[in-house]
């Protein structure tokens, strides 16, 4: 037996314009059934965990030029419900669904065919079901409505059912100007116009039909009763689904139209925690609960002194809350915040800061989250005491000759006879004496020491001018040439 949840269907019904598809005729409806049916019942709730499936067995044909209405039932799932014709099949021109009620007034005779309705419950559980339709004669003497243009003028007046078709329109007047045959051509301007004036359609004041695919609906920034504007009703949340406006009342949702139905999203940072399937609030602000980070009962573990933190919610994801000078540097929420950031050498001041990552650095320390350096590897220094650049000179080059501001320069000393100084494995060493002079003994310290215009050292180091020729003239340094000659002369050089 087929049970009838009250909790779960409202019937109703809407105003129908329809049209019977006649040669060349355009039909014109005027008559609205208006249908509102309220169950309730006392009894408690239940909340089932199965979702709703549709009980009707099946549907009753429906008849040429007669109102339809066909009430639905069904079990299981949660209040509210919410329904959709997904498949109206060859029925969609005049087939409407309702909250639980399929309505409308067929135009002509159809053969059975399928339609497809599906139902779903407030915790989004849904049920699907087809059942075969058909449309039947008309009953023969049924009269309608019709409008038809004749002369370039839209006269209405009255079809009769004949052997279960519509015969022609008949009895013509001249109409009043009506949405429903507005102007010579006798044009619907529902849903695009809201008023027929001089014979063309109109949308708000002075406004023209809408295009083709919108409505004219109120507007929500004017009054009611006057201000319509076009819009979108697959997608306007001001005029969804047919005119409605989705609630404003909700708290931190998106208020939206997804295909002419009001979907509320959670704004971001927010989700919608309650128990209760009927509230569509989205209150539980996610990006910051620690009992709810992220996701709704995703609860961030207890910190405390021994990981310097305690818990926090940051974006939506568990974080420690450090205390000063600690930081967590992305080590697992477990842990907390070992890190103490004034003293750490490899995160002095943040956690990014390695102070013994730095060029050529030996040994580092952080002093009250500042990076010094205490010693570098061989062959180089902090010569600009800038631990950022870590040890920046090479020592075993002027100026810094095996240690920082080493240039050499004592070495440069006239009293040293020096001409140029050179930095040999990390040492100050001559790279050139003045002339006349020369380092003989090899001897750094004391400079380019002998003169090289002497008998002991004659132009260079060690040539000694000694001895005498067979007439006993001795040998001198001749210092022009650096040489030794006779007497010290021009001739008789060695």
């Amino acid at each position: 037996m087929e049970r009838f949840n009250p909790t779960a269907t409202l019937l109703q019904s809407a105003a129908n314009v329809l049209f019977a598809p006649r040669r060349p005729l355009h039909p014109w409806v005027t008559t609205l059934w208006m249908v509102s049916v309220l169950a309730c019942t006392t009894e408690p709730l239940d909340l089932p965990t199965t979702g709703p499936s549709i009980t009707t067995s099946a549907l009753q044909p429906a008849r040429a030029g007669q109102d339809y209405i066909e009430s639905l039932s069904l079990e299981g799932g949660q209040a509210p419900y919410t329904w959709e014709l997904v498949d109206p099949g060859p029925f969609k021109d005049w087939l409407k669904l309702g909250i639980g009620q399929l309505m409308g007034k067929p135009t002509a005779q159809t053969d059975e065919a399928p339609i497809t309705i599906l139902v779903r419950d407030a915790a989004q559980q849904s049920g699907t079901k087809q059942f075969l339709l058909s449309v039947g004669p008309c009953p023969d003497g049924l009269k309608r409505d019709c409008a038809v243009s004749v002369d370039g003028a839209c006269k209405i007046g009255k079809e009769i059912c004949h052997e279960g078709d519509f015969g022609a329109c008949t009895d013509l007047v001249e109409p009043s100007s009506s949405l429903e045959a507005c102007g010579p051509s006798c044009t619907i301007c529902q849903p695009g116009g809201d008023r027929c004036l001089g014979g063309k359609c109109y949308c708000g004041v002075g406004g023209d039909p809408c295009p083709e695919g919108t409505s004219c609906c109120n507007d929500p920034s004017r009054d009611s009763k006057t201000g319509k504007r076009c819009a979108d009703i697959q997608t306007d949340p001001d005029a969804c689904g047919g005119c409605n406006p989705c609630r404003t009342d909700l708290k931190n949702v998106v208020r939206t139209c997804e295909v002419g139905k009001c979907v509320y999203p959670c704004a971001a940072g927010y989700k919608n925690c309650s128990s209760d399937p009927s509230d569509q609030n989205c209150v539980t602000h996610v990006a910051e609960d620690t009992q709810n980070c992220g996701s709704c009962g995703n609860v961030c573990g207890a910190l405390g002194s021994a990981q310097n933190a305690v818990a926090s919610c940051v974006g939506g994801r568990c974080q420690p809350r450090c205390a000063s000078d600690y930081a967590s540097c992305g080590v697992s929420y477990a842990l907390g915040c070992p890190f103490n950031l004034k003293t750490d050498a490899k995160r002095c001041g943040a956690c990014d800061n390695d102070c013994t990552a730095r060029p050529n650095v030996a040994v580092a320390a952080c002093e009250n989250g500042g990076c010094r350096i205490l010693a570098c590897v061989p062959g180089f220094g902090d010569c600009d005491g800038n631990p950022s650049n870590g040890c920046e000179a090479t020592l075993g080059q002027l100026p810094n000759c095996g240690f920082c501001g080493n240039t050499c320069q004592g070495l440069s000393d006239p009293g040293f006879g020096v001409a140029g100084v050179v930095c040999q494995n990390f040492s100050c060493g001559i790279g050139q004496c003045v002339a006349g002079r020369s380092d003989c003994n090899l001897n750094v310290e004391d400079g380019c020491e002998t003169p090289l215009n002497t008998n002991s050292h004659c132009g260079r180091c060690g040539n000694a001018c000694t001895g005498t020729n067979g007439l006993g003239i001795p040998y001198l340094c001749n210092t022009q040439l650096g040489r030794c000659c006779l007497a010290g002369g021009s001739s008789g050089c060695q």
